[in-house]
């Protein structure tokens, strides 16, 4: 099983500040009511709330794709609010990769690691 870990950096629009904490709450009551082998799902603002990211992680590449089931219907609500890049870090599966392939996404391969 190999861990999967995510950051999402989102620099928000003009004006999307209070939805965007509207949205970031729904997602993280989600989040926490309805995934299994999540890790983390941890969100950091900037000093002047523009910019905003996202530390996830997850037991497995499963588990991130039940993590996408459900948030997906809500991610055209958070791409419409700020400007995301994703990145992968860890060994994603071939499903969790086409899953992910239209998303703004970079991947990080595992290279020394504490615990492998």
């Amino acid at each position: 099983m190999s861990h999967i870990t995510v950051r999402a950096r989102c620099v928000l629009h003009p004006d999307a500040l209070a939805p965007f904490k509207a949205l970031v709450h729904q997602l993280s009551a989600l989040v926490r009511a309805h995934d299994h082998g999540t890790l983390r799902y941890d969100w950091y603002f900037n000093e002047d709330e523009t910019v905003c990211v996202l530390i996830e992680a997850y037991e497995s590449s499963e588990a991130t794709l039940a993590h996408l089931g459900v948030v997906a219907p809500h991610l055209g609500a958070l791409f419409a609010l700020c400007d995301v890049e994703f990145e992968v870090y860890g060994t994603p599966s071939p499903d969790l990769l086409a899953a992910s392939a239209s998303l703004p996404t970079r991947l990080f391969a595992p290279f020394e690691l504490l615990r492998g």
